[in-house]
């Protein structure tokens, strides 16, 4: 018998736009069964890239975002547990395979970037071993039918007003996979109760995915 899906929520922190040019810093993950419930969360701040540099518009926001000024403040903390990238992902490669091969649906917000950070760190730590396909939620078009057709004006805040969040640690990384996983579970449920045979439909179309229908 196949397992059931799991839902990765995943939200990464790093020094650029790029991965390779540039480095993860932070990796926050909260895994959610069928039911959506929570079952696994892990959180790792990463050692940069030998070979990669900082950009300095993304140290600039950092900054000004208070980023910059929380990592300093906890410098103390986070330097001594800075972990080797192949370490990092070799467990969580480990762990996600432990739910069966094409069960893994990563849910990002916006999903194009941390789809984008994974998979280079994946392909560079894990070879072929990748979890997810192509199947990813994004949080954004997957709250389109309730706050309207222009997920660029989507914020935190107009997500939060919508279902509430704790809006509190922003830019740590698990308190963001956490609070993604909240307002992946409320839409859910709203989904359900607004729309019949949502989660039906949502299956099928991961399933044809992952069968590269």
């Amino acid at each position: 018998m196949s397992k059931e899906q799991v839902y990765v929520s995943v939200d990464c922190e790093f020094d650029g736009p790029i991965p390779g040019i540039h480095s993860m810093l932070e990796i926050g993950i909260v895994v959610m069964n069928h039911a959506l419930e929570d079952i696994w969360e892990s959180h790792s701040y990463l050692s940069p890239l030998p070979e990669a540099c900082k950009d300095p518009d993304t140290h600039k926001w950092l900054v000004a975002n208070g980023v910059y000024d929380n990592w300093i403040k906890n410098k103390k903390d986070i330097e001594p547990n800075l972990i080797n990238p192949r370490s990092v992902f070799t467990r969580l490669n480990t762990q996600l395979a432990t739910y069966g091969i094409g069960n893994c649906i990563l849910v990002g917000y916006p999903s194009a970037v941390e789809f984008m950070w994974l998979r280079f760190y994946f392909d560079k730590y894990c070879g072929k071993s990748w979890p997810f396909g192509y199947s990813a939620i994004d949080l954004e078009t997957l709250a389109m039918p309730f706050l309207g057709d222009n997920p660029r004006e989507f914020s935190d805040e107009i997500l939060h007003n919508k279902w509430p969040v704790d809006l509190s640690n922003q830019h740590d990384a698990l308190a963001d996979a956490k609070r993604q996983a909240s307002w992946f579970k409320q839409i859910m449920n709203q989904y359900s109760k607004e729309f019949w045979g949502i989660r039906a439909v949502t299956e099928r179309c991961m399933s044809q995915c992952n069968n590269g229908e």
